[in-house]
């Protein structure tokens, strides 16, 4: 009995310094992003009540694609891609007639903060906003002022609580990103999964973006009395962040919290 449970204390032991390990190499290497993300990108976990947690707590990392052209529709999380495309990512060539999903695949992701494509779907809120308002003014009925009232709580939702973080190109290398991206307080590269989609009825393909390799951010416990009270928000809710963190990410791609601070009373 005690020889089992010396093993398992070697194993904890083993995993706890491979971990601690990781860790200082991620933080003693080239810090290669940092941003300072609000509750608009780092969303508190479901259920979330501070008085229960004797721990850090762990925060959701948001962000999102361009909308498409044609529509407003909000992270969709999917991108139409070439065949060549889809095979420089390392992704097989599909030989038969049939509707076929991938494997997942990890591959190193870019990410803009804040920046144009941010600037574009802001513009895109307001345009439509103005747009329903012209119509409701040439035209007064119930419809077109549910219209104006639903562009209205876009553009603020746009405004105050949609992530600002957006994705924008996958490569198979961190070195391929770092030559299209330099370095600077605006864009993130991390590691993602990804899959690839061909629809045989039109003969295209479509990169499905799964998830981050590293999707939420620990919040040690000396951070977390900023916390206190706070609940989580639901997708409805349109009112400015309440907290902002300074978060760097190390040579690994793994993030830790620098400060956190206090924005508005909740």
């Amino acid at each position: 009995m005690k020889k089992y449970l010396v093993i398992g204390l070697l194993i904890i032991i083993g995993s706890n310094l491979a971990l601690l390990s990781r860790v200082a190499q991620n933080r003693s290497g080239e810090i290669t992003s940092q941003l300072l993300l609000t509750e608009r990108e780092l969303s508190l976990p479901r259920n979330y009540g501070l008085a229960q947690e004797n721990s850090g707590i762990t925060l959701s990392l948001n962000w999102r694609t361009p909308s498409v052209e044609e529509s407003i529709a909000y992270n969709r999380r999917e991108l139409v891609i070439s065949e060549e495309d889809l095979l420089s990512l390392g992704f097989n060539r599909h030989d038969d007639d049939k509707s076929h999903w991938s494997e997942p695949v990890e591959l190193y992701w870019a990410f803009e903060f804040d920046g144009d494509l941010y600037k574009a779907e802001l513009s895109k809120a307001a345009l439509a906003y103005k747009e329903a308002l012209l119509q409701s003014n040439e035209e007064q009925n119930d419809e077109n002022k549910r219209l104006v009232e639903q562009a209205n709580k876009n553009l603020t939702k746009e405004r105050n609580t949609r992530s600002r973080l957006i994705f924008v190109e996958a490569a198979t290398s961190y070195e391929e990103l770092t030559a299209r991206f330099p370095i600077n307080k605006k864009r993130l590269i991390v590691k993602g999964l990804a899959r690839a989609y061909f629809n045989s009825q039109n003969n295209s393909y479509r990169l499905i973006l799964d998830s981050l390799s590293t999707p939420n951010i620990m919040v040690p416990l000396a951070h977390n009395t900023i916390f206190i009270g706070l609940k989580k928000r639901d997708w409805q809710d349109i009112t400015p962040p309440r907290y902002a963190l300074n978060i760097q990410w190390g040579s690994t791609l793994e993030p830790w919290v620098v400060e956190v601070k206090k924005l508005i009373m909740d």
